[in-house]
């Protein structure tokens, strides 16, 4: 599925947050963002995964 001009706007903004950053964060954020992309392969729909992580975010900021 293809980005909206927004959507990549957003995407090359955070790439370029992330590359002030030290490389040892770099390689954490890129090392997690593959394990997430892991479990999107295994979900039967891709809106299942979102949902999911949506919840696993707001859960980790309890």
């Amino acid at each position: 599925m293809a980005l909206s001009k927004e959507e990549e706007t957003q995407r090359l903004i955070l790439l370029g947050a992330i590359s002030q950053l030290d490389e040892a964060e770099r390689n954490e954020i890129y090392a997690l963002k593959d394990k997430f992309l892991g479990v999107f392969k295994t979900a039967t729909k891709p809106e299942l995964a979102m949902a999911a992580l949506g919840l696993a975010s707001a859960d980790a900021q309890k």
